[in-house]
């Protein structure tokens, strides 16, 4: 299973800043969700990450035990 197809999304660009002039309120909502974004996509990457080094030790394993 490979995660790359799983969530093509993840390495999307963010969507671009607010034009100057925004109001601080606005821009700082706009910060806070796209914080938000990221910790999710770093929660993905990282269960992604103990996904593949499991798979990784398994298949070791199997070439250890194959020698």
């Amino acid at each position: 299973m490979t995660h790359k197809e799983d969530s093509p999304m993840l390495l999307q660009p963010t969507p671009a800043t607010m034009p100057s002039g925004a109001p601080p309120e606005t821009e700082a909502q706009r910060l806070t969700a796209e914080i938000m974004l990221t910790r999710e996509r770093l929660h993905d990457l990282q269960r992604q990450l103990n996904a593949e080094e499991r798979h990784l030790k398994r298949l070791e394993r199997q070439l250890a035990a194959a020698c």
